[in-house]
């Protein structure tokens, strides 16, 4: 039986929700030995393997999950120091996580880029529909899924934080990355991932995170204007943060403030955002949209399996933390949300 943590609050006798899926992050396996962050915080990257089996295997068993979100980083660029290529590791986790009798749903993040994986193999592996942009492949795309009523739909949004980025980019992407992390004078002596010397947001200019194209955001804003059409609710989905209110500062896109804009000039349509990177849990409540992000399966010590369970409602969405996950029952409209005291807003270095 998995560690259960968070916060308790008053809510509505839960009955059958119109939804209900579970989601998990930063697996980060690699067959390497436990080892510490900088920051002295524990990873037990073997475990992490196991931890993903058994959350699979609930998910199913326990809590009937049709599908589930595995919101990035499912393995650690430590695989470089092994023997093992990368596909192989990455293989290794996909294989127990069909322990759900669901679908997985995968995006992608910083530390598959730092490995042999490229995107045509992650299209493949992880099933992710690459979109092709001059001589680079970008990940975004939607989701579609009827509850009951079909009254009530919702569409999932995933997003590729990393379509600007320095790792694994080309021609134009390449350069608009380099445009914001030129802001950091670690970056131009080498020390591409130091934030020392930077002062509040600006931590964000570090080579682990990536930032949105435009030709993205227009996908974006044209994905909430056909909910809105067809009288659907969003979910938007990706591996960075996207308000600074929900995570440690170091863990925000390069351009999340333009992100921002666009998701909260969308209020009406999105409920809420669904992220990891920080591995801690993180939450805000902005313009009524419930920004929430999501522990690491990584940095639980064995025995502890973190993820969580999302049930929604008509009026509400209701998450079931398991391991170092947090409860959350949070209310769709402008208003503060029951259990929004939960979140831990320290955050986890990346």
């Amino acid at each position: 039986m998995p560690k259960r943590k968070g916060g308790s609050s008053s809510s509505p006798t839960p009955n059958s929700p119109l939804l209900k899926f579970g989601v998990l992050t930063d697996i980060q396996h690699a067959p390497v030995p436990d080892g510490l962050f900088f920051s002295g915080s524990p990873r037990y990257y073997r475990n992490a393997l196991h931890s993903t089996s058994s959350i699979s295997t609930l998910l199913t068993t326990r809590h009937s999950c049709p599908f589930s979100l595995n919101l990035g980083d499912t393995i650690d660029g430590k695989v470089n120091s092994t023997p093992k290529p990368a596909l192989e590791v990455l293989t290794n986790v996909l294989d127990v996580m069909k322990n759900l009798q669901g679908q997985w749903h995968h995006v992608y993040g910083n530390h598959e880029l730092y490995t042999s994986l490229t995107c045509e193999i992650m299209s493949t592996t992880l099933n992710i529909p690459f979109k092709t942009e001059g001589s680079d492949l970008i990940a975004y795309h939607s989701l579609l899924k009827s509850p009951l009523p079909p009254s009530a739909p919702y569409r999932f949004i995933f997003l590729d934080a990393y379509d600007l980025t320095v790792l694994g980019r080309t021609g134009s992407k390449r350069s608009a990355a380099e445009i914001y992390l030129n802001k950091n004078p670690n970056y131009l002596r080498g020390d591409v991932n130091s934030p020392v010397g930077l002062l509040g947001d600006e931590v964000r200019f570090v080579a682990f995170n990536g930032g949105y194209g435009s030709t993205q955001m227009e996908f974006l804003k044209s994905e909430l204007d056909e909910c809105r059409i067809k009288g659907q609710k969003a979910f938007v989905c990706g591996h960075q943060p996207f308000h600074p209110g929900s995570t440690n500062l170091i863990c925000l896109t390069l351009n999340y403030k333009t992100m921002l804009e666009v998701i909260e000039e969308n209020s009406d349509v999105i409920l809420a955002t669904f992220s990891g990177h920080s591995h801690w849990p993180g939450y805000i409540e902005s313009n009524g949209i419930h920004h929430i992000v999501f522990s690491a399966v990584l940095e639980s010590e064995p025995g502890v399996d973190t993820y969580a369970v999302v049930n929604v409602y008509e009026d509400y969405m209701r998450i079931e933390g398991f391991g170092d996950e947090v409860n959350r029952v949070l209310k769709f409209g402008k208003e503060t949300a029951a259990g929004a005291g939960n979140v831990k807003k320290r955050g986890k270095q990346r």
